[in-house]
């Protein structure tokens, strides 16, 4: 833990693609990425996210978030009511809502 970035967070959110929720979020404003930092620019499976024992199902439906030092507690709370409502549309559509139970 002393050498992670302490102003960033990984989530993974099933039955969801994380590059649709990018594009979702990106309507609201919000910037996010997909895998983990070591893998920002390629496609493929994160690496990192892979030896940490993700599973391909994790890793597709990963999202990075990043504060910066101007953030605060409003831009929090506002993003995570913005990725519940976003999350909520697409896993409403998702193929895999029959897998998962998105209650």
């Amino acid at each position: 833990t002393e050498n992670r970035l302490p102003n960033n967070a990984h989530f993974t959110f099933l039955g969801v693609a994380g590059e649709d929720l990018i594009i979702k979020l990106d309507e609201y404003g919000i910037c996010a990425s997909t895998g983990s930092a070591c893998s920002v620019h390629t496609q493929k499976a994160s690496h990192v996210l892979q030896a940490m024992g993700f599973s391909h199902e994790q890793i597709t439906g990963s999202l990075r978030l990043t504060l910066g030092l101007f953030n605060n507690q409003q831009q929090i709370d506002e993003t995570v009511n913005i990725l519940k409502k976003v999350t909520a549309e697409l896993r409403s559509v998702s193929p895999f809502k029959e897998k998962y139970s998105f209650n």
